[in-house]
């Protein structure tokens, strides 16, 4: 087996992905993050209930209009700031309150690229730039697609929030967020 992948992708690949298998088993860390180690398994209460994971309010976050940067909502958040809950983010959740979302904080900004795959919730998603300032708005985006969804713009922060969330409290390119963590 060994030898068939060292021909197909030669021995620096099978290397590298041997290396991410490894890490993952033994959840050692070969990515120079802080915390591998997720702050909570998500999917513990999920496989032993049969149930979803219930949504973790772990700060607040708030919208402010672009013209005096005026409060336009403040929601509670639960943030993803880890590669596995970058990855994992609102995944096999069925709901989620109507004034809460996800922030995903990245090391540095970048062109981001999301999708719905096991996600149920209808979602507006939010690309914002370092400066805090909404760049990119896709609303009301598919549940379960797989269809790409990129930041038009390089972003260090998304918010995932219920479809429809934009629309109700006018939330528009421009406008700004700020935020703090418990």
């Amino acid at each position: 087996m060994l030898d068939m992948l060292k021909k197909k992708w030669g021995k620096p690949y099978l290397f590298a992905g041997l290396t991410i298998l490894l890490s993952v088993i033994l959840n050692v860390n070969v990515f120079g993050e802080e915390n591998v180690v997720p702050k909570r398994d998500i999917f513990s209460n999920f496989q032993k209930d049969k149930d979803e994971p219930e949504f973790v309010t772990e700060g607040k976050l708030t919208f402010l209009n672009k013209e005096k940067r005026e409060i336009i909502i403040q929601i509670d958040i639960e943030v993803a700031d880890t590669s596995y809950e970058i990855l994992t983010g609102l995944m096999y959740r069925h709901s989620m309150p109507d004034t809460a979302g996800m922030l995903f904080i990245y090391k540095q900004s970048q062109q981001l690229f999301f999708w719905m795959k096991n996600t149920y919730i209808p979602l507006d998603i939010i690309f914002v730039n370092e400066n805090m300032q909404i760049v990119t708005l896709w609303k009301n985006t598919k549940p379960l697609s797989e269809k790409t969804i990129p930041s038009n713009q390089f972003s260090k922060y998304v918010v995932e929030v219920n479809a429809g969330f934009c629309d109700k409290y006018d939330i528009k390119l421009g406008d700004y967020i700020t935020y703090r963590i418990n």
